[in-house]
């Protein structure tokens, strides 16, 4: 007691904090409880050493490394983040960014999601099957490709199903009280899922009217071990077929989201971070982002899509051109630009409308290679 006493007093003016004690060592030391000598103290028991212990393994060290580094990183992204999203004007570039991510994405999810099922579908069938015409026309392909919809549209009304079921428990079953302003939140929740799902059964009964009257199967999962192999298994018009739909529909999402340069922007957010991009103005920001919800929104609720692909498909197989007789992709340049309405005239399909320069396979325009079989 008397000592910490002796450090508060001011004892010798312009010195440092504790110059007096720096010839002579504390009579305790503080990380230790009172009353115990700093003799006693330094006599702390060791534990034995353990023979036979291997050291650590330098790919351990290694792996531990780098771990920390990326937690470091992300800590440092996530510091800026916070820093973007208290500024007025940069907080809503990083919601836009955020919603154009979420664009990007889901485009990216619906092609790889049909290029699965298609090699789900046309794997093991042989060239000299009844059906391998059929496998190998792109019209085939595009009939497969109502058929997933409706296997998605069957999923969402499902989903939908359950989220009303839940809701509704939560509003009139539980018994724990509602919070200020909870109940009608979830009334307001609640009316919004019955009118999707509303929406989700009239598009479902389109779709079973279009479609013929034969049980969808549910499709099976594929390893990601045999995606080579069942790549490999296909033969080159299948997988060309494959690919002109999905360049068919890889170009009819960027004419969805062509309006007020909304797929661009999504191109952009997809190669840079989020605090590396600016969209304008707050408010800019968020008029865009009212029309990026808008065009989501139509996107969901589409029911003309299976067609608009197909004739689509139509339309590219006369126009596009192979390197060689063995590959399964187009060449860039035979996919230069985007008809924006194809239509059948006189028995051919033809561009009835303006043609938008833009490149779906050489700017990779929602993962685009991902999706095509090699």
């Amino acid at each position: 007691m008397l000592t910490r006493i002796w450090e508060r007093l001011p004892f010798g003016e312009g010195r440092p904090p504790r110059a007096y004690l720096d010839d002579a060592p504390l009579p305790y030391s503080k990380r230790e409880p009172h009353g115990q000598p700093a003799h006693q103290a330094a006599k702390k028991p060791t534990l034995p050493r353990t023979r036979g212990v291997k050291p650590v393994a330098p790919e351990i060290g290694e792996s531990l490394s780098r771990l920390r580094a990326e937690r470091d990183a992300l800590a440092q992204r996530l510091q800026r983040l916070e820093a973007m999203l208290a500024d007025p004007e940069k907080g809503q570039n990083a919601i836009l960014y955020y919603r154009l991510r979420a664009i990007w994405d889901m485009c990216h999810r619906d092609l790889m999601a049909l290029s699965r099922q298609f090699r789900e579908k046309y794997v093991g069938q042989t060239a000299g099957k009844e059906g391998s015409a059929h496998s190998g026309s792109a019209s085939g392909v595009v009939e497969d490709a109502q058929a997933a919809r409706l296997r998605a549209v069957q999923a969402r009304v499902r989903a939908l199903e359950e989220e009303r079921k839940k809701l509704h428990y939560e509003l009139h079953e539980r018994d724990k009280p509602f919070k200020v302003g909870e109940k009608r939140a979830l009334t307001h929740t609640l009316a919004k899922a019955e009118k999707q799902l509303e929406t989700a059964i009239q598009e479902l009964k389109v779709l079973q009217q279009i479609m013929p009257a034969k049980p969808v199967a549910e499709p099976v999962q594929a390893a990601p071990a045999e995606e080579h192999g069942t790549q490999a298994a296909l033969n080159v018009q299948t997988r060309r077929a494959i690919n002109i739909t999905l360049i068919a529909l890889a170009q009819h999402f960027y004419l969805l989201y062509r309006e007020e340069q909304i797929a661009e922007m999504a191109l952009r957010a997809s190669q840079k971070p989020v605090d590396e991009v600016n969209f304008g103005l707050a408010s800019e920001c968020q008029a865009l982002g009212n029309k990026t919800r808008e065009l989501a929104t139509l996107s969901k609720n589409e029911k003309n899509r299976h067609e608009a692909v197909r004739r689509r498909v139509e339309y590219l197989k006369g126009k596009l051109h192979y390197a060689s007789a063995s590959d399964a992709i187009p060449e860039q340049n035979s996919v230069n630009s985007i008809p924006t309405r194809v239509a059948a005239k006189e028995g051919m399909f033809s561009n009835l409308g303006d043609e938008i320069p833009v490149n779906v396979l050489a700017l990779d325009y929602w993962n685009l290679n991902q999706a095509l079989l090699k």
